[in-house]
């Protein structure tokens, strides 16, 4: 995607979402690890809310054409949803753990 912003907008705002993005797959991987599995999807959740606020102003500055911003925002949407049903899933089974199951 940074490739095919303009000079201004690719070592700036391309650059941030491209280390944003990285950082929130680094986080996924750690869950996925079983490493602070918690706290590395709420991170990643975090990280995948502000490449949309990035797309955001891509398409507000006009540099972004209108069908990338939607395809590139519907793929972050979908990734957050999903973030958050892990995320979900996980604190249902953190409040779960102490309570024993009826009989």
């Amino acid at each position: 995607m940074a490739s095919r912003l303009g000079r201004n907008y690719r070592y700036s705002l391309g650059e941030d979402i491209r280390l944003v993005t990285k950082r929130a797959l680094l986080s996924v991987t750690l869950a996925g690890k079983g490493e602070d599995r918690e706290l590395n999807v709420r991170k990643a959740r975090l990280a995948m809310m502000d490449v949309e606020l990035s797309l955001r102003l891509l398409s507000d500055l006009k540099v972004l054409p209108d069908k990338r911003y939607v395809y590139f925002l519907e793929m972050a949407e979908d990734i957050i949803r999903q973030l958050s049903n892990w995320e979900r899933s996980l604190s249902k089974n953190k409040e779960g753990a102490g309570v024993p199951s009826p009989p």
